[in-house]
């Protein structure tokens, strides 16, 4: 995902700012007019990748069996690599909608086929998954990649600024778990969402059209989701899809397994870019592998 900077929490016993509460139960979106639903999707999966990450290269492989990727590598200039990969998009109309896989996010093919069939069934704009906010901590493990759009304090900021509050405005994973129990008997468990910060965002045509990616000290994804704010671009996301983001796995020294996951499988998330010796820079298409008849 995006580098953001990583917020400093206060200082034991020192107050926080006040949280937003009395919030509305959340309902489950409801589906668009039937002229519009059951449209076929056809999926680019874009992947701006700065760091080569083992366990993801190897996830992505199994991606490409069924759908297309395409890569950019080793641009470290990030609003330059996304707006390369928005370009290819727009360039190709055969393709119904962009997903952005940052390389710092482990997906299956369950998760895409997932939000695949909820844009076939709703047509949603913009529809994400969720997954834990970074890995550098217990603390970025226990708060998870969402926003809802009901703190409205959160979207007037993020609208104004494009910046978010981490330890007032992000939803913890206890949250989270009791939503998903507050929503068991909903047709879905699809949230509205203010800021979603790229797990496996998938995006229309008509919205990649409109927004160009854009930076701020709070990354590129925050800037793509205060341009939906501002456009007036409703963002969902489906709480049923849970990924694992590892960014900074290899620094989590309260999490004994994460370390060792990382040391076994040699995963370091922070990114090198060598001015002296810069690697090549590439852009990358793959077709989905065609499976043997």
């Amino acid at each position: 995902m995006t580098s953001q900077p990583i917020p400093t929490p206060p200082k034991q016993g020192e107050p926080q700012k006040a949280v937003i509460t009395q919030q509305p139960q959340q309902q489950p979106p409801s589906a668009p007019n039937k002229e519009q639903s059951n449209q076929a999707v056809n999926l680019l999966i874009i992947n701006p990748s700065p760091r080569k990450i083992k366990l993801f290269e190897a996830k992505l492989n199994i991606l490409n069996t069924k759908y297309d990727i395409l890569r950019e590598k080793n641009n470290f200039n990030e609003v330059e690599a996304y707006n390369n990969c928005r370009d290819y998009f727009l360039s190709h109309p055969e393709y119904t909608h962009m997903a952005i896989l940052p390389d710092d996010l482990l997906v299956d093919l369950k998760h895409i086929d997932k939000l695949v069939e909820d844009l076939e069934k709703y047509d949603y704009n913009v529809l994400s998954g969720i997954s834990n906010f970074s890995m550098e901590s217990r603390n970025f493990f226990n708060h998870m990649t969402c926003i809802d759009y009901m703190n409205y304090g959160a979207v007037d900021q993020l609208a104004q600024t494009a910046r978010f509050d981490y330890f007032t405005q992000v939803m913890t994973r206890e949250r989270y778990t009791k939503l998903k129990e507050e929503m068991a008997n909903k047709p879905n468990r699809i949230i509205r969402v203010a800021l979603s910060n790229f797990p496996l965002t998938i995006a229309k045509r008509h919205v990649v059209e409109k927004i160009e990616f854009g930076g701020s000290l709070m990354g590129v994804d925050t800037v793509f989701f205060q341009s939906c704010i501002n456009k007036g671009i409703a963002t969902y996301a489906d709480l049923d899809v849970e990924m694992l983001h590892i960014k900074g796995i290899e620094d989590n020294h309260e999490m004994q397994g994460s370390i060792l996951m990382a040391f076994d499988m040699s995963i370091t998330t922070r990114i090198h870019n060598i001015t002296s010796n810069p690697p090549k820079k590439e852009q990358i298409f793959l077709p989905k592998i065609q499976q043997p008849t």
